[in-house]
């Protein structure tokens, strides 16, 4: 009888898997070393297994899945790190007014940009995140299923299929739960702000659900082929309690994520989002056995996650001594059934900047949840005007209310006979630290476009331009404000009137003194009633407003209402067409005010990739408008 071993030797690669696929024997009829198990099938010996897998994408090398996922992420944030590092030193050299050496050629940055801002559908991102997307999907279902085998003869070990699956899964674990922390170390590094961090946390648990369940099948697969299912399900701790938790969980949080679901229940979906990661990762540490260093992606996951909360929880424990010094909200009902809330944080050790929120921890209504609010005022210590007057610290927010805790303050607000007080606990501020250079980049002219409430973060963009200490290249700036009713303008009328006051103050004192002036020379606010037949402001009733062609001033000169909605793909074509140099376009307003916006400056960036400019003709001359266009998107709802 021929000696096994060199039978053996002669078998190499995918021959080496002979055994396996003609059940323990050689082409000569020579039996293998190993065993026939009690369903008939063979089991080889140790050296049959490594010599079939050797060749055929061995177990012991598969680890290196997780690092190719790991390096696409990599290379992706170093790539926009090195991007925005380039933008952000040419902002600074702009603010200053001096020649920018970084400067990016603004047909690329207007390509990347056109990308970036379009919106096809509201059921889908922007266009730059589905690219992306796209290609990520790519490469990982390359690395996924366009190597082969798929599977080994039986008993010669797992489902190649299946572990490559796995790993590019538990790669990915890291990435999703590093870009969901408010203080995240990857915005800070790449200069990606948080909110587009959000459109990565929000796809990549589909790309994990997805992986995970091929890695399920291909594994049941594999095991059938050994021995029948319900032995394997007894039998083997693989694939016991932890293997279906992770799976359970990671599907939880992808359907309890999708919009209709989350906006049921703000209170419910937060604790249980938490709870449910948590779970998941502890079933993951028992279902992978730290087997070829797949611990290591949990450890990296669990540091993060609890980075996150051990600054958050330090954060609010330092702002309120321990819990011992809660600040009191006092909410009030505003105009549009907007209800007004004021912080006094005259005492907190909490200083903001414009366009920023904080978390808000209602005690005594829903002491076990907190809400994002965006700071509808500008922190009078950033100010030139009042940065001593400590009485001048007072945070507000404007709140439409929906349901759970903003309706149960809605009703206690409607029914209190004086202002409701409620002490709350405050997490924050998150957002640009610097949002004049953050948002603005070093732009000349400003359009600010608010719908509703989004003016809690145009207002402060704005006030800080013409208040604020910080320097900045913006001389031109227009609002343009939609609004329900008139009555909405008193929730910020006394900020609007003291900005378009100071603007007009500085033009005049200039004018007198014939010196130069290094802020905003120019403010238009246009304030757009959609739904109201007669406009009222302060108090003051006037006459139709089609009456008056559709343009009212009322109550305060320099506050002009207009009833109807803004055409706002027309604006910002002006705004393109009129501006020169560089124009930054903040918009905060619902869905469709967003989507407007976006897909009109997109349109506008494809002009600038094609011409160098946005191009027009004004009495049969040809105009040349902005070279560049900067856009800054603040969404009610991440």
């Amino acid at each position: 009888m021929m000696d096994m071993h060199s039978v053996a030797a002669n078998f190499t690669g995918v021959d080496a898997c002979y055994l396996g696929n003609h059940n323990g024997s050689w082409p000569n009829g020579t039996l293998g070393a190993g065993t026939w198990t009690e369903f008939g099938k063979y089991s080889p010996s140790m050296d049959e297994m490594m010599a079939c897998q050797a060749g055929n994408d061995p177990w012991s090398a598969s680890y290196k899945y997780g690092l190719w996922t790991t390096y696409f992420f990599l290379a992706l944030f170093v790539a926009a790190g090195i991007y925005n590092a380039f933008l952000s030193l040419d902002t600074l050299n702009r603010n200053a007014t001096l020649l920018s050496p970084f400067a990016i050629p603004p047909r690329i940055k207007a390509i990347v940009r056109s990308l970036d801002q379009r919106k096809i559908s509201g059921l889908l991102p922007e266009v730059g995140v589905v690219l992306l997307a796209t290609v990520f999907a790519a490469f990982s279902l390359a690395v996924c299923f366009g190597i082969r085998p798929y599977y080994r003869p039986p008993n010669f070990g797992s489902s190649p299929l299946g572990l490559r699956s796995e790993w590019i899964a538990t790669a990915l674990i890291v990435w999703i739960i590093a870009t969901a922390t408010k203080r995240n170390p990857l915005s800070y590094l790449s200069g990606i702000p948080f909110h587009r961090l959000m459109s990565l946390h929000k796809l990549l648990p589909w790309f994990c659900l997805f992986f995970a369940l091929v890695h399920t099948v291909a594994m049941i697969i594999r095991a059938n082929k050994q021995q029948p299912w319900r032995v394997t399900l007894a039998t083997n701790s693989a694939y016991g309690w932890s293997a279906w938790t992770a799976l359970a969980s990671l599907a939880f949080l992808c359907l309890a994520s999708l919009p209709p679901i989350r906006r049921l229940s703000h209170e419910l979906f937060y604790p249980a989002h938490i709870v449910a990661a948590i779970l998941m990762l502890a079933a993951c540490y028992d279902h992978f056995e730290g087997l070829l260093g797949s611990w290591s992606y949990l450890y990296a996951a669990v540091v993060l996650l609890g980075f996150a909360f051990v600054h958050r929880f330090a954060a609010v424990a330092f702002v309120s001594r321990f819990f011992t010094r809660p600040e009191t909200a006092v909410v009030e009902m505003g105009g549009d059934n907007v209800l007004v809330v004021k912080v006094d944080v005259r005492n907190a050790e909490m200083k903001w900047s414009a366009g920023q929120h904080v978390f808000v921890r209602f005690l005594t209504l829903h002491p076990w949840s907190t809400h994002p609010f965006t700071i509808a005022s500008l922190d009078a210590s950033t100010t030139s005007f009042f940065p001593s007057d400590p009485l001048k610290r007072q945070m507000k927010f404007l709140i439409r209310p929906h349901s759970g805790l903003t309706a149960r303050l809605a009703h206690l607000a409607t029914s209190s006979s004086s202002p409701l007080s409620v002490p709350v606990l405050l997490d924050g501020p998150y957002g640009p630290s610097s949002p004049l250079s953050t948002i603005l980049s070093g732009s000349n002219s400003a359009l600010l476009v608010a719908g509703g409430t989004g003016i809690s973060f145009v207002l402060p963009l704005l006030s800080a331009l013409v208040e604020g200490t910080e320097v900045h290249a913006v001389r031109s700036v227009k609002l343009v404000w939609a609004v329900r009713n008139a009555e909405c303008v008193e929730w910020v009328r006394q900020g609007l009137e003291r900005v378009v006051g100071l603007v007009k103050d500085e033009k005049e004192k200039r004018g007198k003194a014939g010196g130069g002036w290094m802020g905003v020379e120019k403010l238009e606010v246009d304030i757009f009633v959609t739904r109201s037949e007669t406009l009222v402001l302060g108090g003051s009733k006037a006459s139709s407003s089609e009456d008056l062609g559709g343009v009212q001033e009322v109550a305060s000169p320099p506050l002009v209402l207009q009833s109807g909605r803004p055409d706002i793909a027309k604006t910002v074509d002006t705004a393109t067409r009129t501006s020169q140099d560089r124009l930054a376009v903040v918009a905060c307003g619902p869905f469709s005010l967003l989507h407007e916006t976006r897909n009109a400056i997109a349109r506008a960036q494809l002009a600038i990739a094609i011409h160098g400019t946005v191009k027009s003709e004004s009495e049969g001359k040809p105009v040349r408008g902005v070279e560049e266009i900067v856009y800054w998107e603040e969404k009610y709802a991440l």
